[in-house]
């Protein structure tokens, strides 16, 4: 049994922002797969009147081809939890060759709000429904960040994802 405590998204958030560097799962769904990938980056706000956090996404990723307008993710933050083998194996294979909750071993727990679970274990989930999406391109950016991440030109497209419930367990 699990007990669930409602948290508003901005609690915590200095702890939150400092895991990112260390991986967050961000979880996705389609009719027959879940599938979940280690991401580093990511911002929280407010946009249109709403929260939203932000993820971006590479094209290249199995996890973009579950996203769309309109489409849920959850992301499960291991604050103060020992994730770090997990999130660097689903940070570095894909979804498409294997099952990396099996791999890993890691369980997953019905969304409350959001037909996509979370990643059980860890402290703070988030989970958000896209509301836009947008292609970041090299016009869109300063040559020092071209040269760093975009050297292949495999952009990310950033994911608006309005946060419809945060908690804890």
């Amino acid at each position: 049994m699990f007990i669930i405590k409602e948290v508003a998204f901005w609690d915590d958030l200095n702890e939150i922002m400092e895991q990112f560097p260390k991986g967050v799962f961000l979880t996705t769904k389609n009719e027959q797969e879940v599938n979940t990938m280690t991401i580093g980056w990511g911002t929280i706000g407010v946009m249109w009147n709403k929260p939203v956090f932000q993820i971006m996404i590479r094209s290249s990723r199995h996890t973009y081809d579950f996203l769309g307008l309109e489409k849920e993710f959850t992301l499960s933050i291991p604050i103060r939890q020992d994730f770090k083998q997990a999130l660097a194996y689903c940070g570095a294979n894909s979804g498409r060759n294997q099952d990396k909750l099996k791999e890993c071993n890691l369980h997953i727990l019905n969304g409350r709000k959001v037909d996509v679970p979370v990643i059980g274990g860890c402290k703070r989930y988030y989970e958000c429904k896209v509301l836009a999406k947008k292609l970041v391109e090299a016009e869109d950016m300063i040559d020092t960040i071209n040269q760093s991440y975009y050297e292949t030109g495999d952009f990310h497209t950033i994911f608006y994802g309005e946060i419809i419930t945060s908690y804890e367990l």
